[in-house]
């Protein structure tokens, strides 16, 4: 009964880490890409602004 108490604890675990892992890589790439978005608009602003 210990042993299989050990691996749900051990798949229950793995399945929290990669659902934590996928939701942290999915933020980073919203917050990338906002910023990416922000700083095209400033350049494009700047060139604008010099010529």
């Amino acid at each position: 009964m210990l042993k299989s108490h050990r691996k749900k604890k051990v798949f229950f675990d793995l399945i929290v880490h990669t659902v934590h892992l996928s939701f942290f890589s999915f933020n980073f790439s919203v917050i990338t890409g906002e910023y990416t978005v922000k700083g095209e608009q400033w350049i494009v602003h700047l060139r604008g602004i010099q010529g």
